[in-house]
C-alpha cells in the first residue's frame, strides 16, 4: 500500500511539473508562434491520456481515456503541419479545411462513443454489485445558485445491518430535485454497503452518446459529399 501511495505521489507530481511547463510553453509561444503553442498543448493531452491508461489499466469501463491520447495526437499533427516543412504533413496543411472539421467531428465522435459504452458498462457493473434493496430518505438538499439558476445536490439517508449510512450527491442539477424527507428505493452492495445504485434514476448518458455519434457521422458525410 506504501509503495502505491508513493507512485501516486510520484505521479501527481510529474503531472503538475508538466502541466505547469506546458502552461509556460503556450504562453511564451502564444503571440510568436501559435502553432507551438497549439502542439505543446497536443503533446500535453497526450502525456495525461497515455499516463492515465498506464496508471489505471485499461478497461472497457474507462475505455474514455482514450479521448485525450487521441485529441492530444491529432493537435499534435495539425499543429505540426504549420511548423515542419515535410511532404506528408504540407498535404495535412493543404487541405486543412476539410481535414479540421473532419478531426473536430471524430473528436465528438469518440466522446460520444465513451458516454455511450461508459455509461452502459457503468450500469451493468452496479446491477451486479448492488444486488440488496433499501428505502433511502432525502433528508437534506444542498442548494446553491449560478447563471443556470437553483441547482440542488441531495443527501441521502440509509441503514443496512442495523447502521446507519449517509450518501452526499456529487452531483449538483437544476433538473427537478426529490422531495425533501421523502423515501426512494436504491440498491446497495452487500460487500460495500456505501456502494449505492439508483435503478430507478433517468439514464441520459448512452442517449447523449448516441446523439454525439450520430451527429457527428451525419456532418461527416455531408462534408464529404
Amino acid at each position: 500500500m506504501k509503495e502505491t501511495s508513493g507512485l501516486k505521489k510520484i505521479i501527481s507530481t510529474l503531472i503538475v511539473i508538466v502541466m505547469i511547463s506546458a502552461m509556460a510553453g503556450m504562453v511564451c509561444f502564444a503571440q510568436t508562434r501559435p502553432q507551438v503553442s497549439a502542439f505543446i498543448a497536443g503533446a500535453f493531452f497526450f502525456f495525461v491520456g497515455v499516463l492515465g491508461i498506464v496508471n489505471n489499466r485499461l478497461t472497457l469501463e474507462n475505455s474514455f481515456i482514450l479521448i485525450f491520447p487521441f485529441a492530444g495526437a491529432l493537435i499534435m499533427l495539425i499543429a505540426a503541419s504549420f511548423i515542419w516543412d515535410i511532404p506528408f504533413l504540407a498535404k495535412i496543411r493543404e487541405n486543412i479545411e476539410v481535414v479540421f472539421p473532419i478531426v473536430v467531428l471524430a473528436f465528438f465522435f469518440c466522446i460520444g462513443a465513451g458516454m455511450f459504452f461508459g455509461s452502459i458498462l457503468y450500469r451493468k457493473k452496479k446491477k451486479e454489485n448492488c444486488t440488496y434493496s433499501v428505502q433511502t430518505q432525502c433528508i437534506d438538499l444542498r442548494k446553491k445558485s449560478d447563471s443556470d439558476g437553483d441547482l440542488y445536490s441531495p443527501v441521502y439517508q440509509y441503514y443496512y445491518n442495523g447502521r446507519e449510512y449517509i450518501y452526499k450527491s456529487k452531483v449538483s442539477s437544476n433538473a427537478k430535485p426529490p422531495e425533501l424527507y421523502g423515501y426512494y428505493e436504491i440498491k446497495i452492495n452487500p460487500e460495500n454497503p456505501e456502494d449505492i445504485w439508483f435503478p430507478n434514476r433517468a439514464v441520459v448518458g448512452p442517449i447523449v452518446g448516441i446523439m454525439l455519434m450520430v451527429v457527428s457521422i451525419l456532418i461527416a458525410f455531408s462534408l464529404l459529399k
